[in-house]
């Protein structure tokens, strides 16, 4: 036994363990308060409407994120800390074998198991392996800043592929992700080597209770910002948020932590893990004295070397780790691509502009899986269907397509077949919500198998909808294809079904502000029934897209009138009629789309 594990485990519990339950029990009884009057829905997890299960998580991040996200770093190093007997025999006995193994696990897409962040098992491990031998890590000082340069390169690299690939990333740019935050190892190490020779760099790292702070404190606060700025300030303005929000924070948590550490010091020492006061060091480099070691490595495995990372340095990195926090997520508080014009006629799925559900479901409203295997391309033909297949937890499974950029104000058309059957949701619709750091914004168009003679229209405003509106579709959504198209602008938001407006929302506080990616789905519910109708399965359903487009204001219609009409033909002669009916149909939608003048090259011209 190379230390008291019991005592070890016990002071990791106080200065660990403490703090993550105080801190993040705290912001979710705030959300709770707060969503109980009606504010923070769309910002955070539903805690109202959460299962105990779902509540568990949230409070004490048993299979997922905890509702204090950034917290997850003090779960994953706690469990690290359990596990620290095993992998220091590991390590000491096959160390490069272990180190190889945890990078593999960290970087390449494999299920993470018990860990939420992967890379902090690797990060543990290597400093495990530091200290037994004794590898004075010191020694890359002296390339500290050829290495802070090629981190700092990585950085930027891996922020302009999270650009251009959009949220729901690539498996290659995670695996980048991943690697870069391994690298962030050494990197901040290298900029700590720098910043420690300079007098700020000295003051940062005798603020040990104040980087803990920042790093436990500054999610919420963050939190707060974004839904002020989203009711207050111009979109136009986003950059300024961006810029000022992580100084702001930053100040608002240095005066209430000195205020913390001024008025309550047994408070503040419960909230920053009991963490001690400044140490002595010398001015000229990494080394220098302190009153007792505290590090964790020396205290679990006491061969290592003492001083190969000196308590100096390393509360400069947690200091570096907190205020650097404060980046991202502001950086994620607006959509990194608004999208241009397009239009998919669905010869094939783009996977560069398509990104396909796969794996889950919604929520416990939903009775069926998401499978890629439910979409696919038929004759130029997107097929979303919906059949009886155990898929994960659930006994069916469906589809849903998305795209992996977002887009904002313009026209959104759509020519859709809708399924068959009782309990099944065929939709067209824009989502953005907090799994994008975003609020809950969406505009619908929603065909319910219960009725499929109907459509319903809606929007959600930061997660309020109440603005349902049901249509009449003649001849019914699920006899043949019929376009459904809407037109989103700042003050005015319009539906349009087959070319006639339906429903023209004009209060600004009923229409989206957020950019939103674009959604085909096809599901079913056992719970809805009194919107959706019970759930009645008569076999395989299925939901039909033919083309989709999104044009920007000012942009290029996307269709020729021509193609256009040559289209509604093609609708048209798919829906049973006789040639003769076929013929006069079309006679009667050229006179009638010349005369009214709804539709222009395939696009809405916006009209009174």
């Amino acid at each position: 036994m190379l230390f008291d594990y019991g005592k070890t485990t016990f002071s990791k519990a106080r200065t660990v363990l403490l703090p993550f339950l105080i801190w993040n029990l705290a912001f979710l009884a705030l959300v709770l308060l707060a969503q109980k009057n009606g504010v923070g829905f769309g910002y955070l997890p539903d805690a109202i409407n959460a299962s105990p299960r779902e509540l568990t998580t949230l409070a004490f991040a048993i299979e997922g994120l905890p509702i204090n996200v950034p917290l997850y770093f003090l779960r994953d190093l706690l469990l690290c800390i359990l596990l620290a007997p095993v992998l220091g025999i590991l390590i000491k006995r096959y160390p490069l074998t272990i180190l190889a193994i945890f990078f593999a696990y960290a970087v390449l897409p494999v299920p993470s198991g018990i860990f939420l962040k992967k890379s902090i098992l690797f990060g543990f491990s290597f400093g495990i392996y530091v200290s037994l031998h004794q590898i004075d890590i010191r020694a890359l000082d002296r390339h500290a800043v050829v290495i802070s340069a090629l981190f700092l390169a990585v950085a930027v690299m891996l922020a302009t592929a999270l650009y251009w690939t959009g949220p729901d990333y690539p498996v290659w740019v995670d695996m980048l992700r991943s690697l870069t935050a391994i690298c962030g190892i050494i990197g901040s190490w290298a900029i700590s080597a720098i910043l420690i020779r300079s007098r700020l760099g000295q003051r940062l790292s005798r603020s040990e209770g104040l980087s803990f702070w920042v790093f436990c404190a500054h999610y919420p606060l963050l939190i707060a910002f974004w839904m002020i700025w989203n009711r207050a300030a111009h979109p136009g303005l986003y950059p300024l948020f961006y810029f000022s929000t992580p100084i702001l924070a930053l100040l608002i948590l240095v005066v209430s932590h000195n205020a913390a550490k001024r008025l309550a010091p047994k408070l503040h020492a419960v909230l920053t893990g009991s963490r001690a006061g400044p140490f002595q060091f010398g001015a000229k480099g990494h080394a220098g004295k302190r009153d007792k070691p505290e590090g964790l490595v020396r205290h679990l495995f006491p061969r290592g070397k003492s001083n190969t990372m000196t308590q100096p340095i390393s509360k400069m990195l947690l200091v570096l780790s907190a205020v650097s926090a404060a980046i991202p997520a502001s950086a994620f508080a607006q959509g990194a691509n608004a999208g241009t014009s397009f239009v998919e006629s669905f010869d094939t799925i783009d996977r560069k502009i398509w990104y396909i559900s796969d794996g889950w479901d919604n929520g416990a409203h939903q009775n069926c899986t998401w499978s890629k295997d439910q979409v696919a391309v038929e004759n130029g033909v997107l097929e979303l269907t919906f059949e009886q297949r155990k898929v994960g937890k659930r006994d069916y499974a469906c589809g849903e397509i998305q795209t992996r950029k977002r887009f904002g104000y313009g026209t959104y058309e759509a020519r859709i077949k809708t399924a068959d059957g009782s309990g099944l949701n065929s939709a067209f619709f824009t989502y953005i919500g907090p799994t994008d750091k975003q609020p809950h914004d969406e505009i619908d168009f929603e065909v319910l198998g219960k009725d499929s003679g109907k459509v319903q229209v809606n929007q959600y405003i930061s997660a309020k909808g109440g603005n349902e509106k049901l249509v009449d579709v003649e001849g019914g959504a699920n006899a043949g294809f019929n376009d459904y198209a809407f037109v989103w602008e700042k003050d005015r938001l319009r539906y349009y079904l087959n070319g006639t407006l339906i429903q023209d929302v004009t209060d600004p506080s009923k229409i989206p502000s957020n950019d939103q990616k674009i959604f085909f789905s096809l599901w079913g519910t056992d719970t809805l029934s009194s919107w959706m109708g019970k759930f009645d399965y008569q076999g395989p359903a299925k939901m039909q897209i033919d083309r989709v487009a999104f044009t920007a204001p000012g942009e290029k219609c996307q269709f020729p009138e021509l193609h256009y009409l040559h289209a509604r033909l093609r609708a048209i002669l798919h829906s049973q009629q006789t040639c003769c009916d076929a013929k006069k149909t079309e006679i009667r939608l050229a006179i009638a789309e010349r005369e009214t003048g709804s539709f222009h090259a395939g696009r809405i011209v916006p009209g009174p």
